[in-house]
């Protein structure tokens, strides 16, 4: 009995996961994975995968008056399949978990951005650096301050006052409103102000602007950074988000969206590899604390603002799930502890 446990935890911390299958000739490294749907599931193209690897998650499936809850490694719905985790040693097939649930879609959701045409985002460099002579920051492919080139002098000695490069910087927002997507300076609060002093005592000012705020959510990753040296601002980078649409009605409130964690399993990594947290259960989510956000989704061609009912499960699981209000997918999930 001792061994069957040692077994099982060596099992967990190495990350072999087994699951119900044939494998093919020794010789054959490729294996494939299905992916059952279900009736009335749309279809969703196997995937070829070589042996120790893992799997790529595909698009979600739909199913009309269904939501799409997750893969499971059986039809009992007992496993769920983790694509950042789980590696493939056989032959698979992972089943689409539905709950019945009818979602209305709001055209208006979510805020999306896009990625610039190459020539219009250099016309908007040019215009940015000619705007703004002194600053050693370019845009990013959205059009917003990004920290694209290196600059800054040694500098002479004296700066600004505290006062003074506030106002620079109140003066630079108001000067650049669609390149820092803040349409009020006033609205600005910061989060940390410092001052340091470099070669020939040239005097530096560090701004760190607070998250913004829509209908009093906080929009995540939207702290501005502004650097002043002497009596220039030299350097701004982060941005804030114009006419971000937060919907009236959700299509999940927040129990709604936790009750969709029921049954997840929590995988954290440690020094020995990955290894099980737990399974999501009722009394984790009795004790978890919920809020409201605004997530950035980003990829190279645009930026999505989902609002998200950000779950942190407390310990033993030590884990944090952001699930979408209006389409109940899981946005972002992480552990909120070092194993």
């Amino acid at each position: 009995m001792k061994n069957f446990s040692y077994l099982v935890i060596a099992a967990i911390i190495f990350g072999t996961i087994f699951t119900s299958c044939n494998k093919p000739d020794d010789n054959v490294k490729e294996f494939t994975v299905f992916f059952e749907t279900g009736e009335g599931g749309s279809i969703v193209a196997p995937q070829k995968v070589m042996e120790g690897e893992k799997v790529i998650r595909p698009d979600n499936p739909t199913h009309s008056g269904y939501l799409f809850v997750g893969w499971y490694k059986e039809v009992e719905m007992i496993n769920e399949w983790k694509f950042d985790v789980h590696i493939v040693t056989c032959d698979v097939t992972l089943y689409a978990k539905w709950v019945e649930w009818t979602i209305e879609d709001d055209p208006l959701y979510p805020t999306t951005i896009y990625s610039l045409p190459e020539e219009i985002l250099l016309q908007m460099r040019n215009d940015f650096a000619q705007r703004n002579p002194n600053v050693y920051t370019s845009l990013n492919q959205f059009g917003f301050c990004a920290m694209l080139t290196p600059g800054g002098g040694n500098g002479v000695s004296g700066g600004f006052t505290k006062e003074e490069a506030i106002a620079a910087v109140k003066e630079f927002v108001t000067r650049n409103p669609e390149y820092t997507g803040v349409s009020n300076p006033d609205d600005l609060q910061f989060k940390s102000i410092s001052s340091t002093v470099g070669y020939n005592n040239a005097l530096f000012w560090h701004f760190r602007t607070r998250n913004q705020t829509i209908n009093n959510i906080e929009v995540d990753c939207t702290e501005i950074l502004f650097h002043t040296q002497n009596w220039k601002l030299i350097r701004c980078y982060g941005n804030h988000y114009p006419d971000v649409y937060v919907p009236t009605k959700f299509n999940f409130n927040v129990e709604q969206a936790k009750s969709l964690l029921l049954g997840k399993e929590i995988i954290h990594w440690g020094w020995g590899g990955q290894y099980s947290a737990g399974i999501v259960t009722v009394e984790h989510l009795q004790q978890s604390t919920t809020k409201l956000i605004i997530v950035p989704v980003t990829t190279d061609e645009k930026i999505e603002l989902r609002v998200v009912w950000q779950v942190y499960l407390n310990g033993p699981l030590h884990y944090i799930f952001e699930i979408d209000v209006m389409t109940g997918e899981t946005i972002r999930e992480m552990p909120t502890i070092i194993s």
